[in-house]
């Protein structure tokens, strides 16, 4: 018992020293596990740069395909989709088709009517004020057409010539005293005009277009119009705004020397968050007529106000930014690298014409928010502040969002000329560039004579040939198979069959032929150059050599190096074998088969 108990306080001591063993123990492990940990981590590290490294083309095609998605989100999130049409053709139809008599007649017209400055007058005085200043809702003025509502007022603006802005021949001046030609630059009257005020000065001053804060138009006509001009302003109050326009019509305020007037008011609909400028441009050209037209520039709200954009929205074109900021950072990197040599690749005229845009784009993405900034919005109800620039930016925004959709898109051939089926592509327009340029140079020559032939012959009569960039436009139509022989037999019996033949039989039969044959040649020459795998041998192909890789680093991994090693001795030398097979070719007993 004794001895018992004298043993005892050893055992006990023998199972602290054990317990005091398993935590060093326990702590080394630890420790070890964590070195593992990271040599693991530091491993997989340099293998990930070094597989980056050798597959250089796959992670770049991975980061370009992101930046694709980001892209073609912000750009489909651009168009508001149904809404937005159904808002404008609302707009036009309360605008521009609302009907009325012309003057003493029976027969109803609408906007697109006008022909005199009678019938503008009849039209504005008459359903313009009865729709767009409509006194429906006379607690809330400045609705019309149940959900649009008028921001600020309406602005009325005119450009004038000058009564001596051409000369009569001496022998007719005593039939035409005064000469009132289109507009231009020199021709531009800016001398105040109208009923005296009671200061004794002419009511009406001529404005420069940065008083105004007005841009120029180019008109149906082709004339370029600046954006001054003698303006005057409608309250929302259909009483008072008639008023106004009584008075305007009374003293003449448009007559003969008068080009061109502009109705300009902003329009906002809250129930699909739409803002609308809204141009009426009515032209006066010197050879008589009147030339009307209706300008929508309609955006969502969240395109010219940050506080209406949400976060997902400012998160996504901010990484576009930096992203496209990254790509032409490292080609001004490479282009200070190699010098002159890195224009010799068609690829960096393809890559800065895309980046060039971009630019453009995230320009005119931001002038709204500082152009808002600046003058405030909503304007006031007594005043007409000019959201003409705004609303400009955001739609030529969009349009160069448009050829980055096409450039951007097309990128991606960059990414898959490796493919054998793509390859064929790229190489056939490649191998045909040479000839494709002589045969542009041979189009060029009978597209421009024939397009001067169809303007001289019946530009004063066809519509379609009016200009020259417009016949050039109809000419190209017509190998789409839009027919002007009709008219054009009607107005010329010789020159009419005779021009639509000759550009039929040389522009369809001739011309486009000699295209098709050119790429059928270019094909053929390259096709022998590349490899005849299709898509699913290639993604089959893919995916085994990236099974083996997995297979191959989980050997390693559980098993150990040599036995990994081993194990892709063996593979190699299979694939070897099989190679040997190839080459010797089937037993000759399947040989006569065969």
């Amino acid at each position: 018992m004794a001895t018992q108990q004298a043993t005892l306080p050893q055992g006990k001591a023998s199972l602290w020293a054990q317990d005091r063993d398993v935590d060093a123990y326990s702590e080394g492990s630890v420790e070890s596990q964590t070195e593992g940990w990271k040599e693991w981590a530091e491993a997989k590290s340099k293998a990930f740069v070094r597989w980056t490294d050798s597959h250089k083309e796959i992670v770049d095609f991975i980061l370009y395909f992101v930046f694709l998605c980001l892209f073609t989100i912000v750009a489909l999130g651009a168009n508001p989709g149904e809404d937005l049409i159904e808002h404008n053709e609302a707009l036009r139809r309360a605008v521009g088709e609302q009907e009325f008599f012309f003057n003493a007649s029976q027969v109803r017209r609408d906007y697109s009517d006008v022909d005199t400055i009678a019938d503008y007058w009849n039209w504005l005085t008459g359903p313009f004020v009865a729709t767009v200043l409509s006194d429906s809702f006379p607690d809330q003025y400045g609705f019309f057409y149940r959900y649009f509502r008028i921001l600020g007022r309406i602005r009325l603006r005119q450009v004038r010539v000058t009564p001596d802005s051409c000369i009569v021949p001496a022998i007719l001046s005593s039939y035409v005293p005064n000469c009132y030609s289109k507009y231009s630059d020199a021709a531009e009257e800016v001398a105040p005009y109208g009923p005296l005020t009671e200061r004794g000065i002419p009511e009406w001053i001529w404005r420069s277009d940065r008083e105004l804060n007005e841009g120029t138009y180019w008109g149906r006509s082709g004339t370029v119009f600046p954006g001054s001009g003698y303006n005057t302003t409608l309250p929302l109050q259909q009483a008072e705004a008639a008023k106004t326009l009584e008075h305007l019509k009374r003293n003449n305020w448009i007559d003969l020397q008068t080009r061109v007037v502009f109705i300009d008011f902003v329009v906002y609909n809250a129930n699909v968050n739409l803002l609308t400028l809204v141009k009426i441009a009515t032209e006066f050209p010197p050879s008589s007529g009147a030339k009307p037209f209706l300008v929508l520039r309609t955006a969502p709200l969240k395109m010219i106000l940050p506080s209406e954009s949400s976060k997902s929205d400012l998160a996504i074109e901010t990484s576009i930014l930096v992203i496209v900021s990254v790509y032409i950072a490292a080609e001004l990197i490479k282009m200070y690298r190699l010098g002159w040599s890195y224009w010799s690749r068609g690829w960096h005229y393809f890559d800065w014409l895309n980046y060039l845009a971009f630019i453009a784009a995230f320009t005119l993405r931001l002038q709204p928010f500082y152009y808002l900034r600046q003058s405030g919005f909503p304007p006031r109800p007594d005043e007409f502040i000019n959201y003409e620039s705004p609303m400009w930016a955001v739609v030529q925004w969009k349009n160069v969002i448009a050829l980055n959709s096409v450039l951007t898109w097309l990128r991606l051939f960059k990414f898959l000329r490796f493919v054998p089926f793509m390859q064929l592509l790229v190489s056939t327009l490649a191998k045909a560039m040479g000839q494709l340029f002589a045969f542009s140079l041979m189009l060029f020559i009978v597209y421009f004579g024939f397009a001067l032939a169809h303007l001289l012959a019946f530009g004063g009569e066809v519509a379609a040939f009016r200009t020259l960039p417009q016949t050039l436009f109809s000419l190209f139509r017509v190998l789409l198979n839009t027919d002007y022989f009709d008219e054009m037999w009607e107005n010329n019996r010789l020159l009419g069959p005779l021009f639509y033949f000759g550009w039929t039989l040389l522009g369809f039969f001739v011309l486009l032929n000699m295209f098709v044959a050119i790429l059928n040649d270019a094909i053929e020459e390259v096709k022998p150059s590349i490899p005849s795998i299709s898509l699913g041998q290639m993604i089959a192909t893919t995916l085994t050599s990236a099974k083996k890789k997995t297979a191959s680093a989980i050997q390693e991994r559980v098993l150990g190096k040599d036995h990994a090693l081993v194990n892709k001795q063996e593979e190699d030398d299979e694939e070897e074998d099989e190679d040997d097979e190839e080459r010797r070719g089937p037993p000759f007993w399947d040989r006569g088969a065969k």
